[in-house]
């Protein structure tokens, strides 16, 4: 059974080349807390950040994958994802109730950082 994805700190925002979004120069822990806010709104139990952002391996233009679980319109969330946020940085975007390969799964368990979690969860 894989490790769960451990919560993302404070300092973890700064992790990696950049502390900027390149395109608008926008904070990434505010692109962050944008994305934190849009779930739970819509009533997702927990955003993942997994990828290079998560690694601390990321570059300026890299992109921002999430694993989205227990939202349940996921396809609204990911659409007001993509249509607030394009503009700042390209998002992948994978459902953790859907079909998720064992491999992606492992890796985001391995080395997923939380940005949002509900109280219910």
């Amino acid at each position: 059974m894989p490790r769960a994805a451990t919560p993302l700190g404070e300092k973890d925002f700064l992790r990696g080349p950049d502390s900027s979004v390149p395109r608008g120069s926008v904070p990434i822990e505010d692109v962050y807390r944008q994305i934190a806010e849009f779930a739970r709104e819509a009533g997702a139990r927990r955003v993942i950040l997994f990828g290079s952002r998560a690694r601390g391996t990321n570059r300026p233009k890299s992109d921002i994958d999430l694993a989205i679980e227990g939202c349940p319109d996921f396809y609204a969330l990911y659409d007001r994802l993509q249509d607030e946020l394009w503009s700042l940085l390209e998002l992948d975007i994978v459902n953790l109730d859907g079909h998720v390969s064992d491999e992606l799964r492992r890796e985001i368990a391995r080395d997923g950082k939380v940005l949002y979690e509900s109280e219910d969860a």
